[in-house]
């Protein structure tokens, strides 16, 4: 229950009809990161007391579309991003936040969209 409710809160300030997953960097010592669930909002309105505001820097993204019906083509997809994607371009994925971008309204089997951090290597 409480966490329809939380959903539903979060939903209720988005500006746009998705919801990301971001992930942080890997803590190198404990091999873990953070995820957290976030849409976009007014910044102009104050954030509600229990939710925590993320800043999403602005860079190259590489964005890689997940079709599936479940977070196995997530991992599928990252698989295809490190075997073909970086072996075969001049990008290399940054240290810094990525996401997965959850449409309220899938359409064509999309399950979500990952967004990667790149640079293009010299």
């Amino acid at each position: 229950m409480y966490k329809e409710k939380m959903m539903d809160k979060l939903t209720s300030i988005a500006l746009a009809p998705y919801i990301y997953g971001t992930c942080s960097p890997q803590n190198k010592e404990s091999g873990c990161f953070d995820y957290s669930i976030a849409v976009e909002y007014d910044t102009s309105y104050r954030c509600p007391d229990d939710f925590t505001v993320i800043d999403l820097p602005a860079t190259l993204w590489a964005v890689f579309p997940c079709y599936g019906e479940d977070g196995q083509c997530i991992a599928d997809t990252w698989k295809r991003v490190f075997l073909e994607f970086i072996v075969q371009t001049p990008y290399r994925i940054k240290d810094d936040i990525d996401f997965e971008l959850y449409p309220f309204n899938s359409k064509d089997g999309l399950f979500c969209e990952l967004w990667i951090p790149v640079t293009i290597s010299e």
